[in-house]
């Protein structure tokens, strides 16, 4: 996935992460803000800010990645 380092650097700085998600599917095209937490196999785990859920996000429909300045004290141990 181009710029999964990216989410990976920010997990590691406690930062938040924008991500340009297309949705299993339709293909309809989303943005998330999330606290990145860790993979399993193709999926990348998340809290979602707005909804205040931890969500799967299948990686290679990540289209992109972007590290904001806002940390996060993590729920849970991070992983990435």
């Amino acid at each position: 996935m181009p710029g999964f380092e990216i989410i990976t650097e920010a997990a590691r700085e406690n930062k938040l992460v924008e991500i340009v998600y297309a949705k299993k599917g339709t293909g309809e095209v989303v943005q998330h803000v999330v606290e990145p937490y860790s993979t399993r196999g193709n999926r990348f785990f998340g809290f979602r800010t707005d909804i205040g859920e931890i969500r799967a996000f299948i990686i290679d429909n990540i289209i992109s990645a972007t590290k904001l300045e806002e940390t996060f004290s993590p729920r849970w141990p991070v992983e990435l």
